[in-house]
């Protein structure tokens, strides 16, 4: 009931899921360049 009286929480919503799907992008392309490298480690 207190989400409907406000009316600017969607946006920050909006802006919590955002954040999240970039955090979550950027831990998968850190988890991308270690798998790549131990990739790399193994070939050798």
């Amino acid at each position: 009931m207190q989400l409907r009286r406000l009316p600017f929480d969607p946006f920050i919503l909006r802006r919590v899921n955002c954040a999240a799907v970039v955090e979550s992008l950027s831990v998968l392309a850190t988890v991308d360049i270690f798998s790549s490298k131990a990739r790399n480690n193994q070939s050798r």
